[in-house]
């Protein structure tokens, strides 16, 4: 005879279930899919802010991301996205309590206010630096 089952995200059309006696004594959990906090191999690095801080991006949006020391190396975990204008991304900066070195001030000075026009340039730049 098989344990009756509740069904772990309460859908009565859900085939994850969770035995409610199981032996482990846990309760009956959802089984949701393990995520990755880690920041996606389509990110790409901007700007280096400080020692363990970068700003990171994606077609979307500035990524701030902080370092974290794994087994494989480091690691860049996603903070704050910040998708509209320079002003947000420092004000996210003073929120967050990091502060840039001179060279990293001064880059995000000498860039466009709006995240889009940046990536506009960003892309222009890099196609010109190619063969």
């Amino acid at each position: 005879m098989t344990a009756p089952t509740v069904a772990a995200n309460r859908s009565p059309n859900r085939s994850n279930t969770v035995p409610l006696n199981d032996p482990t004594g846990a309760s009956p959990k959802p089984a949701y899919p393990k995520r990755s906090k880690s920041v996606g191999k389509s990110n790409r690095l901007a700007l280096m802010l400080c020692n363990d801080w970068a700003l990171l991006f994606d077609a979307n949006q500035w990524i701030l991301a902080n370092a974290r020391n794994v087994h494989s190396g480091r690691q860049w975990q996603p903070i704050s996205y910040i998708a509209s204008t320079k002003s947000t991304l420092r004000r996210v900066l003073m929120e967050k309590r990091i502060y840039p070195e001179l060279a990293a001030e001064q880059a995000i000075d000498s860039w466009p206010e709006r995240f889009l026009d940046w990536l506009a340039e960003h892309k222009a730049k890099q196609m010109g630096d190619r063969p």
